[in-house]
Parts: C-alpha cells; structure tokens; sequence
C-alpha cells in the first residue's frame, strides 16, 4: 500500500479537494458561457467551464497540462489557448490565492476551536489570551461581549480581539465531516505540495501571521515530518519544496514557536492533564524531527 505524499492515493485526494472547494466556491451558481446573442468578435464572458479549467491549474506544474486538460474535459490545446488569455490568467491567480487562503483559514480555525473547546477550558465561554490579543470563537462572542460589559477587568478590555470563525459557513463545511487537529496534520497538510506557487504563497502569507495561536506550529512541524520520513515520496521534489525561501522562513517561524510552548511548559512542569503531557512529549518529537530534517537538507547541499 502506497503512503507516501507522493503516493497515487495523496494525487487523487489533491485533485479531489480542489475539486470539491471550485464546486462549493467559485463554480456554485455559475453558468456556461454561451455565444449565442453575442457579436462576433466581442469576448465571452468566464463561463463554468473556463472558472473550473483555471481552478484545475491550481494542480500546474506538479501535474503536466496534459494531466489537467484530461481532469478539466477539455482539449490540451484549448487548455494552452485559455492559458494565454489575460482575463483568464487573472482568473488562475485570484482562484489559487482564494484557495490557499481558505487552506490556512481551514488549519488555523480547527487547530484554535479544538483548543478552546477541550473540556479543561472553563464551560459556557471559550476564549484565551496569548500576548496583547484574546483568541475567541465566533459561536461565543455574544457571550464574551456580555463578559466584557461586566468585568471591572481594564486590562482584558484593552487587548485586541481575534475570532475563529467556527460556524457552519466556514471551509470545513464541504466536505461534510468535523475536522480534528489529528485529520488536519494526516490528511490535509501533507496535500499543499501538490499545489502550485501561488496556492502555496497565500497558504504561507496567511499561516505566518497566525503562527503564534494554539496547534499551529505544531500542524506545521507534522507537515515536514509526512513530507520527509513517510516512504515512496520523490525526495528530490520535497527538498526542493522545503528550501523555498519562504518555507524556510516559516520552518524557522514554527521551530521558534514551538520552543515558546515548550518553555512555557517547562516552566509551569505539572501539566493540568494527561493530554497536556502527550502534548509535550508530541511537541518534542516532532522538533527533533524537524531540526534533524533540516540540518538533513544543509548537508545534501553542500
């Protein structure tokens, strides 16, 4: 049985939720694009079928444009045709930052609701506070603004506010299921290599400025871990990937990151739950991992 992101199962689950995301987003409502009433020469507007090709080449250049013209059902000419089109050119890039974007939102939002809503938080309100901002859940902000009307609390008053949208509406919604940080790490992280430059650009931009809420870093460090140690993957695809100048940015991000959980830990060194030491010793192999990943990369390049 195959396993590693590389495998044919991971190519098939990438196509699929990129599929499903253009169905449920951009393609829901849209029609097809039709001549008929339009003056030769005037240009067709992007019909279902353009919006779907472009979204498909979110997949270009991991899968070759003969791979995605067979997905999209349309001709590999037609598809180069489209290609150089600058209303549809414009098109692929909106598509792809709208679904790295979401991609982030995805992680970020299952990782904070998990946290807040683990049974040791206290009932009837879940929110935290990390630095100068208070993290909270869009289901529990009427009853956090009542809180913040009765609490004489000045200092809880003055920090800044950052909700987790944790509605129904939110990403997640499409593919029927509640995901778990455990889903999120095994099943969509080790899918942002198959996208290309532009899905993986706003995955990062998004992810970096929400690196410091809670199951984040942690997400991150998993990703290397499925991308570097699971088998039948193209090593030199991966390397290539991972020393992305941005990727190493927020390696170093997610490294930093989880070392400021892991002092905190060990500053406080009775953890309120079993959860909370599986939590660390989870934390800890995967820095190792990810530290030994990298130094992996340095020596294959010099």
């Amino acid at each position: 049985m195959e396993k590693g992101y590389g495998s044919a199962c991971y190519k098939e689950s990438a196509i699929r939720t990129l599929q499903t995301w253009l169905n449920d987003e951009p393609l829901k409502g849209c029609e097809d694009s039709k001549r008929a009433g339009t003056s030769r020469g005037e240009k067709i507007g992007m019909g279902r079928d353009k919006i779907a090709a472009a979204g498909l080449l979110i997949l270009h250049p991991v899968l070759s444009l003969q791979e995605i013209s067979k997905i999209a059902g349309v001709s590999y000419g037609l598809l180069r045709k489209w290609k150089t089109e600058k209303d549809f050119k414009a098109e692929m890039q909106k598509l792809a930052h709208n679904f790295g974007t979401d991609f982030a939102r995805c992680v970020v939002a299952v990782n904070v609701e998990d946290y807040l809503l683990n049974p040791k938080v206290e009932k009837g309100l879940a929110f935290t506070t990390i630095g100068n901002k208070i993290i909270l859940l869009k289901s529990h902000e009427p009853l956090f603004n009542s809180f913040l009307e009765s609490t004489k609390d000045k200092k809880i008053k003055k920090k800044k506010i950052f909700i987790i949208d944790d509605s129904p509406t939110r990403w997640t919604k499409v593919y029927q299921q509640k995901y778990t940080p455990k889903t999120i790490k095994e099943s969509l992280m080790p899918l942002l290599p198959w996208y290309g430059s532009g899905v993986i650009d706003a995955f990062l931009k998004l992810i970096k400025d929400h690196m410091y809420l809670p199951g984040v870093p942690g997400g991150l460090l998993m990703m290397h871990k499925a991308l570097f140690f699971w088998e039948d993957y193209d090593e030199s695809r991966v390397i290539s990937w991972q020393t992305r100048p941005e990727m190493l940015e927020l390696w170093e991000a997610a490294i930093t990151s989880t070392v400021d959980v892991l002092t905190n830990h060990l500053a406080n060194p009775k953890p309120s739950s079993p959860a909370d030491k599986e939590n660390i010793k989870e934390l800890s192999g995967l820095l190792q991992l990810q530290i030994r990943g990298i130094f992996r990369i340095l020596r294959d390049k010099t």
